[in-house]
């Protein structure tokens, strides 16, 4: 809709257009012209249901914005984060009331749309240069107007074979319930649907919700994340029929347990077929998800020797009434799924003279099924409520090399740049994650430098997340090694001069990432220092400094100040500074390139520094343990006057930030200690089912929490209640006590 807005198809002012269609993409034709051209003299809607969105109106069958896209980073956000008729995952159901209930709004604030229901258009007749006009049946009215555009957005229609007891794939599915003993379940197709139907009949009155969150919530699948995507990508780089997805899959990396756990969930006493009459079982444009449910079941029953799932490849099928064919074999059903795909041609009947004439476009099967990114423009036109960039994590570097460095070990491209005053943001993307991340460059040292950057940032994103990476000076050559990381639990700004200023300002940057990631990161692969030694990672207080420092006394005063300071940088105070008053969380993550002595890091030990501390950020990332978006600010003014934000430079380190960082150390120490005793106790004496059980007694949805061990959830719960139900530390302590206690 932005390209034709965009290309003056259609006249501004008083153009008329028609979409033919009302399901989910013609609703959002119909709403993006109303939103995007209110100008326009009319957009009228046809539909020949009576209901818009019919197919999915009280469906129960699942639906996630980024099912596609599993199993990159960012695929298990919920959210379609659509500028115009968002919606979140659900059933199809629900997901139709999200939509329509967004539609009824637009359409009740627009003087133009024209919503006509039970409508039958039966060809579309081009006017030469003038426009088109439409044969609607029975309405010889609306079959005389003449408009500028008209979309057609029938969809592909209804399914073949669809007679009998072979429902639609979206009407309510016999297989949630039970079934009778020794029942007999036949699936054909190997497309989504069929998939999707097979799992349920593999899983015993399992929904493809429940399905779903069983495996990406399942823990310590990181291995087999990644052998995944490396399958999909040799899948898409050679041609499918030299390519076997389902062979490929057979040498998968499984977590311990995993199969006897998807043993334990099969359906009992109840024969399962799935069949196809293409010479591979799984396609490449199917979804991961889809195709990894499946394989789970095929080869938990295969490899127990239990013999009720099978599979047949290659035949066309014969069916009767009773029984269906494959070559010699012969089945007879008790409940039968024929998806042989959607009657696509006969749905576009009364207008093939139109699409004959037009381009052929490429086969679907010749692209990657993913979420598609909305472009700058699309963004600018309809997002007038939403963020500039649909960005959840902000990264900041410091030098140039720093930046080199993470662009390297990220293998990250950078897909456009967005200029706001003299900061560049780079919108950075990376194949295997499913989200953009903004990369920032200071170009110059000091809290000053980053803090302007860092509130420039939150002017044009709503980050859940700000991330500082880079290289910072260790304190301790005994126990810390080049190469090593450090993680911030706070950060204190010092003066320096001759000696050690006496006053500094400290901010508590222990966040429930950083609770997470000090109680999971032994296990996690952060690769060797140059001496060979494995990485190491410590937690403690970070000094921010105002000139670089190299004599060790200046190092071991600081130390006497806080024995818990572990590294030492120049720019994590300014960026906690600009962060003052929001929920955007902050993690600053650098590699000890020196130990300020005054020696220079070579090029090497740079290199090892970076490449660990972009490392611990991909595992964090990759396990889903960053956090949403923040969800506080509104950022139309920055699109207004065109990304430029007016700062007083002098607020970012001398304003009302101040009263936040004036905070008695031992006072936040014991805090920290505090809120640590509540995160561990909880994960300690609660397994994941009953700290399932405790979230569905105080209304948090457990699936939403971030993580996957007791420990990452118990952070991440400990974290939303504090922040998003104003429930104290203490609060939950009492509650998980008393909870338990009732066991």
């Amino acid at each position: 809709m932005d390209a034709i807005l965009e290309s003056g198809l259609v006249r501004r002012p008083n153009g008329r257009v028609a979409i033919i269609g009302a399901g989910a993409s013609g609703l959002t034709a119909a709403a993006a012209f109303v939103v995007g051209a209110p100008d326009l003299k009319e957009v009228a809607l046809f539909e020949k249901s009576d209901k818009l969105l019919h197919l999915q109106q009280g469906s129960d069958r699942y639906l996630h914005p980024h099912l596609y896209d599993w199993p990159a980073v960012g695929s298990l956000d919920f959210d379609a984060r659509l500028p115009i008729l968002n919606w979140a995952a659900g059933t199809a159901g629900e997901v139709a009331s999200q939509i329509l209930t967004q539609f009824e709004e637009i359409k009740s604030n627009a003087k133009g749309l024209n919503v006509l229901t039970q409508r039958e258009v039966a060809s579309v007749d081009p006017q030469g240069d003038v426009g088109c006009r439409l044969s609607v049946v029975a309405a010889p009215s609306e079959s005389a107007v003449v408009y500028d555009a008209v979309i057609i957005a029938v969809g592909y229609g209804y399914e073949r074979e669809i007679v009998g007891e072979n429902k639609s794939y979206w009407v309510p599915s016999p297989l949630i319930g039970a079934l009778q003993p020794k029942s007999t379940l036949f699936i054909s197709g190997n497309g989504d649907g069929g998939l999707v139907d097979f799992t349920m009949a593999a899983f015993n009155r399992m929904t493809h919700t429940h399905i779903t969150q069983f495996i990406t919530g399942y823990p310590d699948l990181e291995s087999t994340r990644k052998a995944l995507l490396d399958i999909e990508k040799a899948a898409w780089a050679a041609t499918e029929d030299q390519f076997d997805v389902f062979e490929q899959y057979r040498s998968l990396p499984l977590p311990n347990g995993l199969l006897l756990n998807v043993l334990d969930l099969l359906r009992p006493n109840c024969e399962v077929w799935l069949h196809t009459r293409e010479p591979k079982l799984f396609r490449r444009d199917t979804a991961v998800l889809n195709r990894f449910a499946a394989f789970l079941a095929i080869i938990a029953d295969e490899r127990t020797n239990r013999g009720l799932i099978r599979y047949r490849l290659g035949s066309e099928p014969t069916v009767s009434p009773e029984t269906i064919s494959i070559g010699q074999e012969r089945v007879s059903p008790t409940h039968r799924f024929l998806r042989f795909g959607a009657e696509s041609k006969k749905n576009m009947e009364p207008f093939k003279s139109l699409a004959n004439a037009a381009p052929r476009p490429p086969s679907a099967s010749s692209f990657r099924p993913a979420t598609p990114k909305l472009n700058k423009s699309a963004t600018q036109r309809f997002g007038s409520n939403s963020r500039i960039e649909d960005v959840r994590i902000v990264v900041i570097t410091t030098l140039d090399r720093e930046y080199e460095l993470f662009l390297k070990h990220f293998e990250g491209s950078v897909a456009r740049t967005i200029h706001v005053e003299d900061t560049a943001i780079d919108i950075v993307e990376n194949d295997d994650i499913a989200e953009p991340i903004g990369l920032v460059r200071l170009g110059e040292a000091g809290s000053l430098a980053a803090g302007v950057a860092a509130a420039r940032v939150l002017e044009v994103f709503d980050p859940g997340m700000v991330v500082n990476i880079g290289f910072a000076a260790g304190v301790d050559p005994q126990t810390q090694r080049l190469g090593d990381l450090i993680v911030a639990d706070r950060i204190t700004a010092v003066a320096i001069g001759e000696k050690v200023d006496s006053t500094a300002k400290t901010a508590n940057v222990r966040s429930s990432l950083v609770v997470s990631i000090e109680a999971n990161w032994h296990d996690w692969p952060l690769g060797e220092t140059i001496g060979g030694a494995k990485r190491g990672v410590s937690f403690g207080t970070i000094v921010s400094v105002d000139k670089v420092l190299a004599k060790q006394e200046q190092v071991q005063a600081l130390l006497s100040r806080d024995r818990r300071t572990v590294g030492i940088d120049m720019e994590s105070y300014g960026i906690a500074a600009a962060l003052f008053d929001r929920e955007t969380q902050f993690l600053m993550v650098r590699g000890i390139a020196d130990f300020a002595d005054g020696a220079k890091a070579d090029i090497a030990t740079k290199e090892s520094a970076m490449e660990g501390a972009v490392r611990l950020f991909g595992e964090a990332l990759r396990r889903d343990l960053l956090p949403p978006r923040s969800g506080t600010l509104d950022k139309a003014s920055a699109r207004a006057h065109d990304y430029t934000v007016k700062l007083d430079r002098t607020e970012v380190l001398n304003g009302t930030a101040n009263t936040y960082f004036q905070v008695s150390t031992n006072r936040a120490l014991s805090e920290f200690e505090y809120r640590n005793s509540i995160i561990e106790k909880i994960a300690s004496k609660f397994s994941l089912d009953r700290l399932r059980s405790l979230c569905i007694a105080m209304n948090v949805d457990f699936e939403r929490l971030n993580g996957k061990t007791r420990g990452e959830k118990a952070a991440s719960l400990l974290y939303h209640v504090e922040h998003d139900l104003g429930v104290s530390a203490r609060d939950l302590d009492w509650v998980a006590t008393r909870f338990r206690s009732s066991d």
